[in-house]
């Protein structure tokens, strides 16, 4: 019951020296600034495996030559102040984005590589995970070795749809072909790849 409005005090006052001392402020929105790289830097694939220590690192690295200085000269007024908020708010939103970007395309080549299903991140993009089966309408014939394909959707009289053993993308005419097997998020088994196995 003492910890807790204790810890909330100290805190409270903690951020108040901060703001009260120019240089501190300035050195904190610079390191936020830095940091949010790391979703720019995770884009391009050059974070995986990176320890809190390296984000630390690249966070000063770029975060204090670019952004301290300039924060100092804005924290004398009020509306250097604001601007300095919304400099630090705008670069956190852009590493935020980046860092879904590359997290979806992560997710996207998953799909596209293994078959596996779709993220709860790129469901609420609007992907459907969902695989058929196609089978000739006039023949009634399994097209395509009656391989599961990835729906990806549907325009102009056709279907677009993702051969994943094969890693093509095809379209096919509605009029001419049936969807059988529909499956919605399937359950992949652990190991589960839908490429070709070289023999």
């Amino acid at each position: 019951m003492i910890v807790l409005p204790a810890t909330h005090g100290s805190l409270l006052r903690l951020a108040r020296a901060v703001r009260e001392r120019p240089w501190a402020a300035a050195g904190a929105g610079a390191l936020w600034c830095g940091a949010s790289y790391w979703g720019f830097l995770g884009y391009l694939g050059l974070g995986d495996g990176a320890s809190l220590v390296a984000v630390v690192i690249t966070a000063v690295v770029i975060g204090v030559p670019a952004f301290l200085v300039p924060f100092r000269l804005l924290r004398p007024r009020p509306a250097g102040r604001a601007g300095m908020k919304i400099v630090v708010a705008a670069f956190t939103g852009i590493g935020l984005g980046f860092a879904l970007m590359g997290r979806m395309e992560s997710d996207a080549l998953e799909v596209a590589e293994k078959g596996r299903p779709a993220s709860m991140l790129l469901a609420m993009a609007g992907f459907q995970d969902q695989w058929v089966v196609l089978t000739d309408r006039d023949s009634g014939k399994a097209l395509r070795g009656c391989v599961e394909l990835l729906l990806l959707g549907e325009r102009e009289g056709a279907y677009a749809l993702y051969d994943c053993a094969n890693r093509e993308t095809f379209r096919i005419s509605i009029d001419s072909t049936v969807l059988r097997q529909v499956t919605l998020e399937p359950d992949r088994p652990s190991g589960y790849t839908c490429a070709k196995r070289k023999s």
